[in-house]
């Protein structure tokens, strides 16, 4: 699982430029609970563990669907939890990462260092990845038990 998640980060650093952290974060089955986060800094740490919106994070775990909140100069704005650890980031994009109709994990990505702005483009690339790295996710858990 590990190299799949980290070639699913590397085209993600390599396709969105902007961002500053991007993650996946796996659930266990059954319960709902975090199996397992792969993180990664554009800095090339990965110690961004924790470090996400928990609230976007379990509203696009339990919708099933991606969230976008972007950054300044966004005509429209866009719902997003007011927290504090939340107040930092200036954009972010959350997508499930789906098996069948159920929530796996997601992706996320996010700035923190400047403002951005996610479009359609960056969503429907997301997205696209998330299909993709849901079905090798999948099969690697089905080898692994």
């Amino acid at each position: 699982m590990r190299e799949i998640a980290e070639r699913v980060l590397d085209y993600v650093f390599a396709n969105l430029q902007d961002i500053d952290r991007a993650m996946i974060i796996l659930l266990e089955k059954g319960t709902g609970g975090i199996l397992e986060v792969f993180p990664r800094l554009k800095n090339g740490s990965d110690d961004t563990i924790g470090m996400y919106s928990r609230a976007l994070v379990r509203r696009v775990i339990e919708e099933g669907r991606a969230v976008v909140v972007s950054g300044e100069g966004e005509g429209k704005k866009r719902e997003a939890p007011q927290r504090k650890d939340f107040m930092k980031i200036n954009a972010v994009m959350c997508v499930p990462l789906l098996s069948g109709k159920e929530v796996m994990g997601v992706i996320y990505v996010d700035c923190v260092e400047r403002p951005c702005k996610f479009q359609n483009k960056e969503m429907a690339l997301i997205t696209a990845l998330s299909n993709s790295a849901a079905t090798a996710l999948t099969k690697a858990l089905a080898l692994s038990t």
